[in-house]
C-alpha cells in the first residue's frame, strides 16, 4: 500500500461586527484549545488561515493566540495561508480593491511572522477563472477548492488523489481539491471512519494519493455540541494520537511541500463556482429542488436587493477613493479610508445560507459604518468630491438611475423607479444608516420550520443536519412583505391593525390590503435642484405629486394631489416609513408618542399624536417624525425568521411606521418631517 499524503488546513474567521463575546467564546471553545492540542504532537503539521479582520481583534484581545501561533510557526508544525484581509468575496470587487485585499494580508503576515505566505484561502471558496490573474499577482502560488469544483473540469479518480494547476492571461496557480468525504467526517464521525478512508485511497495505487481537508476552525469546538464531542469527550485528542500512530503509511504535509515535492495532475478550468451547499443557498427561487442548477454566489444581489444596494453603497465609496487618488492626494492620508473600505467588503452580511449572515442587522450595520467612514474620510480630506449637492447615480445597478442627496450629516438616496422612495437614510456622525431593515421573504427552509422540534440533537451533527426552532410559534411569522421595506412609500388601506401585519392571517378578512400602492411606480416630470427631488406618481384616476428636501440633519417629505379624484372608498391614506433600533430588547431603544414610552417590540395604534419620536440610547441620538395632518399613527416590529446554527430564529430587522392621513389631507397636501438630533 502506497502511503499517502494528507495535508490539513483550518480556516479561522469571524466577520467585521461580531460581539466581542461571540469572538472571546469562540477563542475559548475552538481557537486556543484547538492549537494548544496540536502543540502536544509535534510530528502532525497544518495549514492555518486566520482572517485579517479576525487577526486584528485577537491581536487587541488575545494576544496569546498569536504567541502559540509564532511558536507552531517556528516548529515548521504550522503553514500560515494569507488571502483577503478582511475576507471578501474576491471576484465582486473592483480589481484594485481586491488585490490590495491579498496584498494587505501578506504584508500583516510578513511583518508578524517573518515571512509572506505562499497561498491563499479563497473566501467561501467562491471561485471565478479570472482569479488565477489576481493571485499570481498579489505573489501566491495556490489555494484550496472544493472538490466538487472539479467535477467538470477533471476526472474524478485525479480529483481524489491529485492536484492542479490552472491559469487566465498568462498567470498561473495551483488548485488543491478539498475532500468532501473529509469534511463531513472531521470532527462528527468517529476518527476510525476518516482512516478507514484514508486506507481505501491508499490501495491499488502507484503513487501516494494526495487527500485535502480544509475547513472551518469553529466546528472544532464553536457549533452546537460540539465543544463536548471534540474536547470533553475526546475526539481531537484520539484523531492526532491516531494520526501519530499512522505515519509509517501516512505522510501529513503542509500545502507548500506538496508544491515543492509533487507534479500536478495536469491543467484544469474551474466554472464560476462555490461549495455543495453554496450552490444550493444562492439559488433564488425557494421551490427549487435538489435536481435544479445549483446557484451563483452572485445571485444574492438579486435574491436580496439589500445585499445589493450594500455591495453599490461601497462601490460607490471605492470610486471616491480611486478618485481622490487620482488627485494625487497623499496616499498617507487615504490610508485610513482603505482600511475601512477594506472592512466593508467582509462578506458575511451579503449573503445567507445555514449562518445568519444577512439577516443579522449588527453585522450589516457594520458594513455601513466603515461604508461611511471610510466616505467621511474622503470628504474631510477631498472636499471638491462632495461638490455637488446633488447628483444621480445608478445606485442599484440596474440600468435606472437613482439621486443622491448629501449634507454635513446625512447621506439621502432616493429611488424614482419605485414612487420616489427612500431607498437608504445615512447618518454620518455616528456612521448609522437608520433606513437599514431587511424585508421579510419567503426562502427555501421555511418548510422544514413546521416540522421543527426542540428535541437535543446528538453531541457530533453537522449543523446541516440539525432541525430545530428556538421559539415556539415562528410558522405564524412566516410573512412575505409585498414590497421591500423602504421608506416614504404611500397606499391606501381599510384595515390596518398593525397586529395583521405580523403574522400570517387566518382568514381573507385579515388581509391588511393595502391598495393603489405607489412603490413599483416611475415617477414622471422629475424635477432636481440643490437638495430637492420631485415628480409625479400617475395612478388611473388620479396623481401624486411628491418631493424631498434636504436641509442638514432635516428631511421634508411632501404629497399632495396632483390631478384626478382619490377614491375615498379604499379607506384611509398611508405613509410608510421603516427604520431600524437595531434591537428591541434594550433598555436604551424606544419609540416616544406624547409623554408616553413604547418598546420597540410592541405594536402600537395612536391617534391624535402629531409625532413619533426613535430613541437610540447606544448613538445618543433621536429620530422623529412629524406632521400636523396626521389621523393616526401605527407601529408595528418588523421580524424575519431565519435560518442559523442554533437552529431556526426570530430576528428584530426594523420598526415600521404607518403614518394615517384622512384622504381629503392629499388636496391640501401632507407634510411629513424627518429629523435627526442628539439627545
Amino acid at each position: 500500500m502506497a502511503a499517502v499524503e494528507l495535508v490539513l488546513v483550518i480556516h479561522n474567521h469571524q466577520p467585521v461586527g461580531n460581539f466581542d463575546t461571540v469572538i472571546d467564546s469562540s477563542c475559548d471553545k475552538a481557537y486556543l484549545p484547538f492549537l494548544k492540542m496540536l502543540a502536544k504532537y509535534p510530528r502532525i503539521k497544518l495549514g492555518l488561515h486566520t482572517s485579517g479582520c479576525l487577526w486584528e481583534w485577537l491581536e487587541a484581545n488575545r494576544p496569546e493566540y498569536g504567541k502559540l501561533v509564532a511558536e507552531l510557526c517556528r516548529r515548521g508544525q504550522i503553514e500560515l495561508l494569507g488571502g483577503g484581509m478582511y475576507e471578501p468575496i474576491l471576484p465582486v470587487l473592483p480589481r484594485g480593491d481586491a488585490l490590495w485585499q491579498l496584498t494587505r494580508m501578506n504584508q500583516f503576515l510578513g511583518e508578524r511572522f517573518g515571512a509572506a505566505p505562499r497561498g491563499m484561502w479563497c473566501p467561501e471558496r467562491v471561485w471565478e477563472p479570472h482569479l488565477p490573474e489576481l493571485i499570481a499577482s498579489a505573489g501566491l502560488e495556490y489555494t484550496l477548492l472544493d472538490d466538487y469544483h472539479f467535477e467538470s473540469s477533471a476526472l474524478p479518480d485525479q480529483v481524489k488523489r491529485e492536484y492542479f494547476i490552472t491559469e487566465h492571461a498568462g498567470r498561473q496557480v495551483a488548485l488543491m481539491p478539498i475532500s468532501k468525504k473529509l469534511r463531513y467526517t472531521l470532527p462528527f464521525k468517529p476518527v476510525q471512519d476518516t482512516i478507514e478512508y484514508l486506507r481505501e485511497l491508499a490501495e491499488d495505487t502507484a503513487q501516494p494519493p494526495l487527500v485535502v481537508f480544509g475547513d472551518d476552525g469553529e466546528k472544532f469546538g464553536v457549533w452546537p455540541d460540539t465543544h463536548e464531542w471534540v474536547y470533553e469527550r475526546g475526539w481531537l485528542k484520539d484523531f492526532f494520537e491516531t494520526l501519530d500512530g499512522a505515519l509509517d503509511w501516512l505522510d501529513i504535509k503542509l500545502p507548500s511541500e506538496v508544491l515543492d515535492s509533487r507534479r500536478p495532475a495536469g491543467n484544469v478550468y474551474v466554472p464560476c463556482m462555490s461549495y455543495t451547499e453554496m450552490g444550493e443557498w444562492s439559488r433564488v427561487d425557494p421551490d427549487a429542488t435538489k435536481d435544479d442548477p445549483p446557484g451563483f454566489w452572485r445571485n444574492y444581489f438579486h435574491k436580496y436587493p439589500e445585499s445589493n444596494a450594500m455591495h453599490r453603497r461601497m462601490l460607490g465609496v471605492s470610486k471616491m477613493l480611486n478618485r481622490a487618488r487620482d488627485m494625487n492626494v497623499d496616499e498617507s492620508r487615504l490610508d485610513s479610508a482603505a482600511t475601512d473600505l477594506g472592512r466593508a467588503q467582509c462578506n458575511c452580511a451579503y449573503w445567507h445560507g445555514i449562518f445568519g449572515g444577512l439577516y443579522l442587522n449588527y453585522l450589516r450595520q457594520a458594513i455601513s459604518y466603515h461604508t461611511l467612514a471610510a466616505e467621511q474620510t474622503l470628504l474631510d480630506v477631498c472636499p471638491q468630491l462632495a461638490a455637488e449637492a446633488v447628483h444621480t447615480v445608478d445606485h442599484d445597478g440596474l440600468g435606472w438611475h437613482q439621486h443622491v442627496l448629501r449634507s454635513n450629516e446625512l447621506t439621502v438616496i432616493l429611488d424614482p423607479g419605485r414612487g420616489l422612495c427612500l431607498n437608504r437614510l445615512d447618518y454620518r456622525p455616528t456612521r448609522y444608516c437608520w433606513t437599514d431593515v431587511l424585508s421579510r421573504r419567503r426562502e427555501a427552509y421555511h418548510k422544514k420550520v413546521m416540522t421543527a422540534n426542540q428535541a437535543a440533537a446528538s453531541g457530533h451533527e453537522s449543523i446541516h443536519d440539525r432541525v430545530l426552532v428556538k421559539e415556539d410559534g415562528l410558522a405564524e411569522r412566516l410573512v412575505v412583505d409585498p414590497h421591500q421595506r423602504v421608506g416614504f412609500t404611500t397606499y391606501f388601506c381599510q384595515q390596518a391593525a398593525p397586529d395583521r401585519f405580523l403574522k400570517v392571517p387566518h382568514s381573507p378578512s385579515e388581509d391588511p390590503n393595502p391598495l393603489l400602492p405607489d412603490y413599483g411606480i416611475r415617477v414622471l416630470d422629475e424635477r432636481v435642484a440643490p437638495n430637492q427631488v420631485s415628480g409625479v406618481v400617475r395612478h388611473d384616476a388620479f396623481s401624486l405629486e411628491k418631493s424631498i428636501q434636504l436641509d442638514n440633519n432635516r428631511l421634508v417629505f411632501s404629497v399632495k394631489l396632483a390631478a384626478g379624484t382619490v377614491p375615498a372608498e379604499d379607506g384611509e391614506f398611508f405613509i410608510e416609513f421603516n427604520l431600524t433600533l437595531l434591537t428591541d430588547q434594550a433598555k436604551d431603544r424606544y419609540l416616544r408618542v406624547g409623554d408616553t414610552i413604547h418598546q420597540p417590540d410592541q405594536t402600537g395604534n395612536w391617534t391624535g399624536a402629531r409625532a413619533v419620536l426613535f430613541y437610540d440610547g447606544w448613538q445618543r441620538r433621536a429620530l422623529s417624525l412629524s406632521s400636523d395632518q396626521l389621523s393616526r399613527i401605527l407601529y408595528y416590529p418588523v421580524y424575519t425568521v431565519s435560518s442559523s446554527e442554533d437552529g431556526f430564529e426570530r430576528t428584530y430587522q426594523g420598526s415600521c411606521v404607518m403614518l394615517g392621513y384622512s384622504p381629503q389631507a392629499l388636496v391640501d397636501g401632507i407634510a411629513v418631517q424627518l429629523t435627526i438630533k442628539e439627545q
